[in-house]
């Protein structure tokens, strides 16, 4: 592929990346609107702390899923998925992880 034709293709792929990414904020803040709206609507009363440890343990095993489905590790995905999750996502969005369907069990 001669240089002219390579930078051709460039814009379109920057401006598919910027798309995916926009696409996966605009997603994330609709889930958590959904997430804060089932927490309201709850019809079992939980205390705040236990509700609280629910959630943590669910952002935990969310993260985690992502990242696999990414072909990333348990350890990539807990620190850069859920502890620096912005980082995380980015790279995700804007590096050469290609997303794979998972595995039904």
């Amino acid at each position: 592929m001669t240089p002219e034709e390579e930078g051709a293709r460039r814009p379109l792929h920057l401006r598919s990346r910027q798309a995916w990414l926009l696409g996966g904020l605009v997603g994330l803040a609709v889930l958590n609107s959904t997430f804060a709206g089932i927490a309201a609507s709850r019809d079992v009363p939980l205390s705040d702390s236990t509700q609280a440890l629910w959630w943590f343990v669910f952002s935990i095993i969310v993260a985690i899923k992502v990242g696999a489905t990414f072909g990333k590790g348990g350890a990539w995905s807990f620190f850069l998925l859920w502890l620096v999750a912005f980082i995380g996502y980015l790279i995700l969005g804007l590096g050469d992880a290609k997303y794979t369907k998972p595995v039904k069990a």
